[in-house]
């Protein structure tokens, strides 16, 4: 996918609602020059295993959808009206079984509310790269 930055981590994306928690709702917020969609991205870096990490991403998730549903998403980034509006999961570790059901219910929910939704497991970050924000997920 050709995709352009729009925005880097923000705590406040997707944030107007739930519970407190220190991992953002929304990671990156991405638009594909190809498909001229717009991409919010979450990102998990624990393993399926971890309770919490199951419970955390399902949380984001539900926030992220009432973010875009609720209008937010719009009013932040007015370009976004009109365009198509993809969730994607991106996580460290092979998902579970459970997890990649939960997965599956989630594309059929956001399908059914008008949203795509994806999900993509990262390679091991190169040798001697830093993080970019330099704050620690847990």
């Amino acid at each position: 996918m050709d995709a352009e930055l729009v925005d880097e981590t923000h705590e406040n994306h997707g944030s107007h609602g739930g519970g407190e928690s220190d991992v953002p709702v929304i990671d990156l917020v991405l638009t594909s020059r190809d498909r001229g969609e717009y991409v919010l991205v979450l990102i998990e870096e624990r393993p399926w295993d971890d309770p919490e990490a199951v419970a955390d991403v399902t949380d984001r998730v539900n926030r992220c959808v009432s973010y875009v549903l609720d209008g937010h998403l719009t009013a932040e980034f007015p370009d976004t009206v009109g365009r198509d509006i993809r969730v994607d999961v991106r996580y460290e570790h092979e998902p579970t079984d459970a997890v990649a059901a939960l997965f599956a219910r989630f594309a059929r929910a956001l399908a059914a509310k008008g949203l795509d939704f994806s999900v993509e497991i990262l390679g091991p970050p190169p040798l001697g790269s830093l993080p970019v924000s330099g704050r620690s997920r847990r």
